[in-house]
């Protein structure tokens, strides 16, 4: 199985592909911000599951940043997905932020979460959205 991780340099992303790493036999592909959003073209092709983690929960509080690594980066990743004429389930970690939106970061989680709803049904491909509270923990 092959799986796709955006947000790979995450907490939540790191402690998932440890997991996967020492529990399963799985090719494991990473994204992170560092990485030009151009590339998921290729990293989508021929994955089989997506965990969709990146976001931006505290970037320098610009409009802009919260859009590029949230809905910006959800929304070139089904365009990617596409492209490759692929099908991919996704599970996505939103934030309980999402509901009220009354700032960029839960806007822009909304904003993901109604890409990746609308891909889910207009290809009939299993996603999954996450709406998690405060994230503490190691690093």
């Amino acid at each position: 199985m092959k799986i796709l991780v955006t947000g790979s340099k995450g907490f939540i992303a790191r402690n998932l592909i440890k997991h996967f790493k020492e529990n399963f036999i799985v090719e494991i592909i990473e994204f992170d911000k560092k990485q030009n959003l151009k590339i998921l073209e290729k990293l989508t092709k021929g994955v089989d599951f997506i965990f969709h983690l990146a976001g931006e929960a505290r970037p320098s509080r610009k409009k802009e940043e919260y859009e590029k690594s949230n809905s910006v980066l959800t929304e070139k990743l089904i365009e990617a997905i596409l492209k490759n004429e692929e099908k991919i389930p996704i599970a996505f970690t939103s934030s309980i932020h999402a509901d009220t939106s009354v700032n960029d970061y839960g806007r822009t989680k909304k904003e993901s979460e109604l890409i990746i709803e609308k891909y889910a049904i207009d290809f009939k491909i299993p996603c999954f959205i996450y709406k998690l509270p405060h994230i503490f923990g190691e690093g």
